[in-house]
């Protein structure tokens, strides 16, 4: 599976633009992205950080601004290029 990642997602390859993050199929999933956030409601949780970055290659950096948005929490950017800091 490795070897099928990295030919249909070469972007996803160790030391690239992820850095030293797992290998994820989420670039190449064969479900086309929607650009409709999920709409979290919850209630009770205690102090919640999302973290999101800049440019991640497989989750756009505002999913974690309307995360943050809808849990409540405090969003830390990390200016970067990998999926996962």
């Amino acid at each position: 599976q490795d070897r099928r990642v990295r030919e249909a997602a070469p972007f996803m390859a160790y030391g690239e633009f992820t850095g030293l993050a797992p290998m994820s199929t989420c670039g190449v999933w064969p479900v086309p992205p929607t650009t409709t956030p999920h709409e979290i409601s919850v209630t009770g949780l205690p102090p919640i950080l999302v973290v999101s970055t800049t440019n991640d290659p497989a989750t756009p950096y505002q999913a974690g601004v309307d995360l943050a948005r809808q849990l409540g929490g405090t969003l830390v950017t990390f200016e970067g290029t990998q999926h996962t800091v």
